[in-house]
């Protein structure tokens, strides 16, 4: 009996340990709403920042962009200041048709204004090659570095780093990354702004030249690269609430 209890008490505090490595996570949405309206659905947890027309729709528990160049939708990093740190966004990204021409930016950090983007990623067309889309990077221009091609009908894991230590912000981006020193590769372009107060994450509709891409699911803002690298699971709540309960159940035996 001894054992299991101590058993019991391992867990939870394990538990309690990765939810504290975790504290660091800013946003974690998995777009678990019903069909409709991303802004609507979501009980204004997004909010629109710029653009008019049909708002980004959420099908099936994630986030639709397409290229109807419609409203762009921000989620808040809750309030903290951002100028001088470095932040993290990973996400799902299946894309399920190749954008035309240049293609352009989807995903992005913020600040208040609607126009002030950074770390953008970009996606576009590879002309010479059929059934991909390339991914980039733009610390905040229209001026992105691209690397490697994704294969249409894929889900990969999106990493994107905003470093705001320096003098100016600089995004780098990982595809499917184990660790942060794997390959990836970081804007080339100049900013204009320094030290910017970062306080939303958003995504970004774009125009005809775009295209469509699907399954953007599984955000997750943090702090650090182990944040949002991978998804939680099995959900730490609930491992630390099954010790606890085995642990309950476990004293009352013994009273």
């Amino acid at each position: 009996m001894k054992y299991l209890v101590r058993v019991a008490v391992i867990l939870a505090v394990a538990a309690l340990a990765t939810l504290q490595a975790r504290a660091s996570v800013l946003v974690n949405e998995q777009f678990n709403y019903t069909d409709g309206n991303l802004t609507t659905q979501s009980g204004g947890t997004w909010a629109t920042y710029s653009g008019t027309g049909t708002d980004i729709q959420v099908v099936s528990g994630q986030a639709v962009i397409d290229s109807h160049n419609a409203p762009d939708d921000g989620i808040s990093l809750g309030g903290g200041d951002y100028t001088h740190g470095v932040l993290y966004a990973g996400f799902d990204v299946n894309f399920n048709a190749e954008p035309t021409g240049s293609g352009t930016y989807f995903g992005l950090f913020k600040d208040a204004s609607t126009f002030n983007f950074f770390a953008r990623v970009w996606a576009s067309n590879d002309v010479s090659l059929a059934n991909n889309v390339k991914i980039g990077i733009a610390n905040q221009s229209g001026t992105a570095h691209y690397d490697g091609d994704l294969t249409i009908g894929t889900t990969y894991r999106i990493v994107v780093m905003l470093d705001n230590t320096g003098a100016l912000p600089v995004g780098s981006l990982w595809v499917n990354p184990v660790l942060e020193s794997d390959a990836h590769i970081v804007g080339t372009d100049t900013p204009t702004i320094a030290n910017p107060n970062i306080t939303q994450w958003g995504l970004r509709e774009g125009t005809a030249s775009f295209g469509t891409f699907e399954n953007v699911d599984n955000l997750i803002i943090g702090t650090t690269f182990a944040d949002v690298a991978t998804i939680p699971e099995p959900s730490t709540i609930m491992l630390i609430g099954m010790s606890l309960v085995g642990l309950f159940a476990i004293r009352r035996r013994r009273s």
